[in-house]
């Protein structure tokens, strides 16, 4: 299940060095550029005219405790090469991380606006909570969640915690 990764790359005489230069920069374009994301597929596409690398059948990316799993990531490059301009992960998408989790038919990461779009019946769970709507927005920088039409969650009480009295021994 997505153990082997073929490549298949466009007729190009630059496109192993396009993809040498591009693979890093997805490496660094999360978390700071602070861990390595390990990516399997079925295959994966280098194309150098239009700046894209897709990764197609039984995606799996996998970041410190993050992982996206979906049937195709394409992740698509600024004209020089440098810079990450946006992931899009389409069929099946889910993201776990810790106890959150998030499922959609579509996932975008806009790198200059810092967001992440979930469409296609986007649901995202915390613990029992969930919420789910049309459209479902993460901005990054400032940790704040948008949710357009439809909106929908359950949210269960959290319960309390004794922290006058920690260990639960009388005061005797």
């Amino acid at each position: 299940m997505g153990e082997t990764m073929s490549i298949k790359f466009i007729p190009h005489p630059s496109s192993l060095i396009f993809l040498l230069l591009l693979l890093p920069s997805l490496v660094f374009a999360a978390e700071g550029g602070k861990q390595p994301i390990n990516i399997t597929s079925d295959s994966m596409e280098a194309e150098t005219k239009t700046n894209k690398v897709t990764f197609r059948g039984n995606v799996v990316a996998r970041q410190k405790d993050m992982t996206i799993t979906s049937n195709e990531l394409t992740a698509t490059y600024t004209d020089d090469g440098k810079e990450l301009r946006e992931v899009v992960a389409t069929g099946n998408v889910r993201i776990t991380q810790q106890d959150k989790i998030a499922v959609a038919d579509s996932a975008l990461f806009l790198n200059t606006e810092r967001k992440i779009v979930l469409t296609g019946n986007p649901k995202v769970w915390q613990g029992k909570d969930i919420v789910s709507g049309e459209k479902i927005i993460y901005f990054l920088d400032e940790d704040r969640t948008t949710v357009e039409g439809g909106t929908k969650a359950v949210i269960h009480p959290k319960k309390e915690e004794a922290i006058a009295n920690p260990t639960g021994k009388g005061s005797n």
